[in-house]
């Protein structure tokens, strides 16, 4: 089986363009609220991985999807990014 990475992106865009769509249909602030969530996130895990990640060997690639599943979900997006992690480099 071949691993297209357009496929992947072009599912992610439909989906944050759909939760683009809803945010602004029902409330305006909720849109703003996201964008602060997903920085926050972003400052989280480079603080994670700047001084626990190296000690414990184990880092989170900074990127938007990682920041946007950490932000949207909270606590259960690091848990789940820590098991993808894990199933991807046992």
């Amino acid at each position: 089986m071949v691993f297209d990475f357009n496929v992947v992106l072009y599912i992610f865009i439909i989906i944050l363009l759909g939760i683009i769509v809803l945010a602004l249909k029902f409330k305006s602030m909720s849109l703003i609220k996201g964008a602060f969530k997903i920085v926050f996130a972003g400052v989280c895990i480079f603080l994670f991985n700047f001084f626990i990640g190296k000690t414990v060997n184990f880092i989170i690639p900074l990127n938007i999807i990682t920041a946007s599943i950490t932000g949207l979900l909270g606590v259960p997006g690091i848990a789940l990014l820590f098991i993808m992690m894990y199933i991807i480099f046992p």
